[in-house]
């Protein structure tokens, strides 16, 4: 599935470089893949032919989203393809933020942080590798949970930093149990 969904996104990606629309191109992509999301069943409905699903969406679309990614999506439904388009979607933007040398950090926290306690975080995972130190634009996405009581989870590139109440607990349940060292 991955590499369908690759391909999809490396076509896109290179249509929307050579018509010089990346970042308009990864918005209206997510847009669209989230009002897919929407009416998934709609959408994943065999008994609803491909026409009518291509008439509806162009319908939907008509003057909000480029023809080049309205378009392109179609081609995903005309294919038989459209349950590739959340991997697409989430490698494009991938794509969008390694063409411009972005990094996004994504950080699962109880609470909205200080500016003070950004920085120092942004220190910390410079200093874990997390993020490179010559990157050149950070994105720092905050999502405020609940579930973890305190401290943080940040993801950023495949890798995890959980620094999270529970796990450290964990972390020293099981040095006691085992007579380990943290």
């Amino acid at each position: 599935m991955l590499k369908n969904s690759e391909k999809y996104a490396e076509a896109l990606f290179k249509a929307a470089e050579d018509l010089g629309c990346i970042e308009t191109a990864a918005d209206e992509l997510a847009g669209i893949s989230e009002l897919i999301g929407q009416f998934e069943e709609y959408f994943h409905n065999p008994l609803i032919s491909v026409r009518e699903k291509t008439a509806a969406l162009r319908e939907t679309l008509s003057g909000q989203f480029s023809p080049l990614v309205s378009e392109f999506v179609i081609i995903m439904i005309n294919r038989d393809h459209l349950k590739y388009l959340p991997y697409a979607t989430e490698i494009f933007r991938r794509k969008r933020d390694d063409y411009y040398q972005r990094i996004t950090v994504s950080i699962r926290i109880p609470y909205k942080p200080s500016e003070e306690l950004m920085q120092r975080l942004t220190k910390r995972f410079e200093n874990e590798g997390l993020i490179p130190k010559n990157a050149e634009r950070i994105t720092i996405d905050i999502t405020e949970d609940k579930k973890i009581i305190g401290g943080f989870i940040a993801y950023c590139n495949g890798r995890q930093i959980d620094a999270s109440l529970k796990t450290m607990l964990a972390k020293i349940s099981r040095a006691e149990r085992y007579g380990t060292q943290l």
